[in-house]
């Protein structure tokens, strides 16, 4: 867990506030997406120790 918080540490790091990425489907990610993210692991990541195929369940709890 502790890998995957600094991956994203890192990732929004390196993002730009004003980088954009549309999909063919018409979402548009960006650095507050990412943050949002990492915020919600962040937020199970005591759990998600302990069981990290938990992992795509608790995004879906927290961000739905």
């Amino acid at each position: 867990m502790d890998a995957l918080l600094a991956a994203l540490d890192d990732a929004l790091a390196r993002t730009p506030v004003d980088a954009r990425v549309s999909t063919a489907g018409g979402l548009v990610l960006g650095h507050g997406t990412l943050r949002i993210v990492r915020n919600a692991v962040a937020l199970d990541s005591d759990f998600l120790r302990s069981h990290p195929r938990a992992l795509f369940q608790c995004l879906h709890n927290r961000l739905r």
